[in-house]
């Protein structure tokens, strides 16, 4: 199905929403639209779930060691002065092992039901995991014991550390605002992409139709035949009001195409009659408009 075909849709829904009558379209912002990009939204939210979890691959082998390390942490008597104990490393090792939790439950998901609002969950839990696990590890970073089994723990944590910020930094690609060039997240780059352009274009049909309503709804119930106008239903109106758009307003788009594209939403939304009714009031309308609204 082609990218138009999908705005078209889009739109059709929209003015099914906005009801029949002649009142000013809602704006092109409104809730109405939220749904409509649900389906590309959720496909984001998978393509940057499958991200994630690759990019975290390895990262298992760091909570490995850290283990051994906050073992050898448990054996000795911290003192209480954070200044001069490792307390952010008992932290860093919480922040790690959930976030470890939240990547597993997350290509479970994957697996399974592959729940776009699940996955969206996971990635934030994941998320706020990362950045405790980051701040744990500047603390840690800049923490001076003066203990001295302290502090080789200390030392050999450091390059534990610098491991953990490669995986910290893509897991924050992978799921934060900032676009990345990273090549995993190629595949999410692409989606969001065709979702600002389907936005965009939607938008765009909205603010042309709500602008020509009261002309475009004057030309369809002109073109009506032993018909009263106001008993056109919501469906049909929706896609006779796009296809009039399309036909006066667009001209990269070929009147026979603009037909043709309005019967077949017809037939995918509308009754068994609405495709015959729709090619009958949009021919009249091509034949009568020799010219743009």
């Amino acid at each position: 199905m082609s990218s138009r075909r999908k705005v078209r849709e889009a739109v059709v829904q929209f003015l099914y929403a906005a009801g029949a009558g002649h009142d000013p379209l809602p704006a092109a912002d409104s809730p109405h639209l939220g749904l409509l990009y649900q389906p590309m939204e959720e496909k984001i939210a998978r393509a940057r779930a499958r991200a994630a979890v690759h990019l975290q691959q390895g990262r298992g082998k760091c909570i490995d060691t850290l283990e051994q390390l906050i073992q050898r942490l448990a054996r000795i008597e911290l003192r209480d002065d954070p200044e001069t104990s490792l307390t952010p490393l008992r932290e860093l090792w919480t922040a790690e092992t959930g976030l470890r939790d939240a990547i597993e439950s997350t290509q479970r998901e994957l697996n399974g039901n592959k729940d776009a609002g699940r996955l969206g969950d996971l990635l934030n839990e994941a998320r706020a995991c990362n950045q405790k696990s980051r701040s744990a590890a500047a603390r840690l970073h800049d923490t001076r014991p003066d203990f001295p089994a302290l502090a080789s723990i200390r030392e050999d944590t450091l390059p534990l550390i610098g491991r953990l910020s490669v995986y910290s930094e893509r897991l924050e690609a992978a799921v934060g605002d900032t676009p990345s060039e990273l090549p995993e997240l190629s595949a999410t780059r692409k989606i969001e992409a065709e979702l600002d352009a389907y936005r965009t274009a939607i938008v765009t049909y909205i603010d042309g139709i709500g602008g020509k309503l009261s002309l475009i709804d004057e030309l369809i119930e002109s073109s009506v035949e032993n018909y009263a106008p106001d008993r056109i239903n919501r469906t049909d109106r929706a896609v006779l009001r796009l296809a009039t758009y399309e036909l006066t307003q667009t001209p990269d788009v070929p009147p026979a195409v603009a037909i043709n594209e309005a019967i077949e939403l017809a037939r995918e939304f509308g009754t068994t009659d609405s495709p015959r009714f729709v090619n009958g009031i949009l021919d009249r309308i091509r034949s009568r408009t020799t010219e743009q609204i």
